[in-house]
This record gives C-alpha cells, structure tokens and sequence, in this order.
C-alpha cells in the first residue's frame, strides 16, 4: 500500500492480484476484533476491485505445554480450545459471506505437531516442519482451481 501526503492509505493494484493468501487468525484473541478486521479488509478489496482469489488459513492450536512435547501428539490427546473454533466460525461466516471467491486452507493437523515447535514459543515451528505442509496444501488448492 501507499500513504498519500494527506495520509490515507492507498492499495496499489489489488485489482490486478489474482491470489492473496491471508494467515492472521492467530494474531486475534477475541472474534469481534477478528470479525472488524476481515470486515476491514474486505471493504478494502471492494475498494480496491479485487477480483482475484482469497485463501484464508484456519486457525491452527498448539499444544498448551507445547515445550515439554518431543513427539507429535495423538490426535485423541489433543483438544481444540472453543476460542479456536471460534475464529475459524468468524473466517467462514465472514468470508463466506462476502461475494469474494475464497478458499480455506485447512492447518489443523498441524495442531499435532507440538514437538516442533521453538522453545517456549508456541505459535512459530522449526523448520522443515508442519509450516512446510501449509505449502502442499496451498499448492493442491491451486493446482486444483487451475484443473476447473
């Protein structure tokens, strides 16, 4: 984007984007600041004549004592905490509801992957790792819209 001298903010070239891939939701603790945000951003993309294609990643949960995990976690021993699915209603409900194409990426085995995670932080992996299947699954989409 650019700043004019007045200072709004201006989005260069949104409507010759043909894929925008959008990864926030773990910057969010609350739906409504979540749901301002995407509402934010797609009168933006209106704006702006946006015609192109929006992936959304869905919200993605570490293990809660994600530095004590040394190996991946068993699907049965791990439980979504209600605010993840939560976000994940607001990305549906908001982007599905916007007349933009969107696709979502599915992340939430990546959930199981507790042991790669880095030190004490739980929301950044090692890499290679569960990040790297992000990419496979984005690619399959794509491959996948250029199939249609």
């Amino acid at each position: 984007y650019q700043r004019s001298v007045h200072g709004e903010v201006r989005w260069l070239q949104l409507a010759n984007i043909d894929i925008l891939v959008l990864g926030l939701g773990s910057r969010f603790t609350e739906p409504a600041a979540l749901a301002t945000a995407l509402g934010w951003l797609l009168d933006t993309l209106r704006e702006a004549s946006f015609r192109g294609v929006l992936f959304w990643r869905t919200m993605y949960t570490p293990s809660p004592c994600c530095t004590k995990v040394r190996s991946p976690v068993h699907p049965d021993a791990h439980q979504t905490p209600p605010l993840t699915h939560q976000l994940n209603d607001v990305f549906a409900s908001t982007l599905g509801d916007s007349m933009l194409r969107t696709v979502a990426l599915n992340v939430s085995m990546t959930s199981y992957r507790a042991d790669a995670h880095t030190g004490s932080d739980c929301l950044h992996t090692c890499l290679p790792g569960p990040i790297d299947l992000w990419n496979y699954i984005l690619y399959h989409e794509l491959v996948g819209l250029i199939l249609k």
